[in-house]
């Protein structure tokens, strides 16, 4: 077997510049507002470029097909090479490669030195979080304090706790403001029985680009519902999550 190695990919710089980012603010308020800044994601457009111009590339690889199996070892699924007609699944592929590769960046060089900065800086109280949800106009009433707990794990480095917490109240975020424009999201049954449909068929809804647009409904889909992406909404709700799974980098 042949070991390669990329070169080390140098983020300090990154790192710096995202800790000054939420330095030497007049308030926790406000700095929370710069943190929630510190990095500005690719648009949905981009990843898909770059992903098309790898898989355009010749290359043995692209027409292979590839299994993507779980911490687990269950096969969650099969991306046919390029070869056998699999040219939208091995571009899908390579657009949740690059993003899953973008996001261990944005956590490693921005997200977390922010946050450590944060906590070098500020005291991220639960009152504090709860009175800025109780001002959210994306967080329901009723949930101010749930949301607001998880958040505040979330800030104490409590990760997976947080996940377990903050994932169905997201979801019941999105499933509010897909409401709000008036979408289906409790079909009725032959036997007249409703029922709540799950996040992935949510963002499956024809009303979701127009409430979250493009780019949000992807990273929705990667990090959430995608089987070749985090899939985190299936992960959580099947108690899939070990203690290092669920505060994994990549969660």
């Amino acid at each position: 077997m042949v070991e390669l190695e990329s070169p080390p990919v140098d983020i300090s710089d990154s790192i710096k510049k995202s800790k000054e980012h939420v330095s030497g603010k007049e308030s926790l308020r406000i700095a929370l507002l710069y943190f929630s800044t510190v990095y500005i994601p690719l648009s949905f457009k981009d990843i898909k470029e770059i992903a098309q111009k790898l898989i355009e590339n010749p290359s043995i690889i692209n027409d292979i097909t590839s299994t993507i199996i779980a911490q687990d070892g269950r096969c969650v699924a099969n991306v046919p090479g390029i070869s056998s007609d699999g040219e939208d699944a091995a571009l899908n592929h390579q657009i949740q490669t690059n993003f899953r590769i973008n996001t261990f960046f944005a956590a490693e060089g921005h997200i977390l030195p922010a946050l450590y900065k944060l906590h070098d800086e500020y005291s991220v109280t639960l009152p504090i979080l709860i009175s800025l949800c109780e001002c959210s106009v994306l967080v329901p009433k009723g949930r101010e304090n749930l949301t607001a707990y998880a958040l505040w794990l979330g800030f104490n480095r409590d990760f997976g706790n947080a996940i377990h917490l903050l994932c169905p109240q997201f979801e019941n975020m999105i499933r509010v403001e897909l409401k709000r424009v008036g979408a289906h999201t409790r079909p009725i049954t032959n036997n007249h029985i409703e029922h709540e449909i799950c996040l992935s068929s949510l963002m499956d809804l024809p009303e979701c680009k127009e409430v979250f647009g493009e780019d949000l409904v992807f990273e929705i889909k990667s990090i959430f519902t995608d089987p070749l992406g985090s899939n985190l909404r299936n992960d959580v709700a099947h108690g899939l999550l070990d203690d290092s799974s669920s505060s994994s980098i990549q969660r």
